[in-house]
């Protein structure tokens, strides 16, 4: 099975940080990940082939309390022919996907048909050029264990946290 975790975020907005951050901590410590802050066409393409898309960003606060971790599934085939054509008439970023977009960019040009999860997590600060809150930060060995279970791999995440909390030190946040 072809599995690909992906970190979606803008490293320069706090917790927005975490999905880049933490993805490349994953990859860091052996764990199949890449970090993107990509436009959501180019993001779209990481998806070819793959049978299991594991998604790591942030979500709107509607979804809980700051800290709290939710995990969604992405089907795109559960929307209609007419839901699919509302979900492109609306003007799409290209410079900051979310995990939605690059799934069903992918699954209606064909190039993807595995299942997408979100393992996303409620911001408590978005703050411009502000490091990760340590409510955030507190999260990353629960978030790699979702992952972990998720994809059933074998992930070492004490190497996750301590390769993210280098990370954060290497630049500077």
């Amino acid at each position: 099975m072809k599995t690909i975790i992906i970190g979606i975020g803008n490293t320069m907005l706090a917790d927005d940080a975490i999905g880049p951050l933490t993805a490349q901590a994953l990859k860091n410590c052996g764990a199949p990940a890449i970090s993107l802050e990509l436009d959501a066409f180019t993001a779209a393409t990481y998806l070819e082939n793959v049978d299991l898309a594991i998604f790591i960003d942030t979500l709107e606060p509607v979804y809980g309390r700051p800290g709290q971790i939710i995990q969604l599934q992405l089907d795109p085939t559960r929307l209609s022919p007419e839901e699919m054509a509302k979900a492109f008439s609306r003007e799409l970023s290209s410079h900051h996907p979310t995990p939605a977009d690059v799934v069903l960019l992918a699954y209606s040009s064909g190039i993807f048909k595995g299942k997408a999860i979100l393992i996303g997590i409620v911001p408590e600060t978005l703050e411009f050029a502000h490091p990760p809150s340590t409510t955030t930060i507190s999260k990353i060995k629960e978030i790699c264990g979702k992952v972990a279970e998720t994809a059933n791999l074998q992930i070492d995440c004490n190497c996750v946290e301590a390769n993210f909390k280098e990370i954060l030190e290497t630049l500077k946040m």
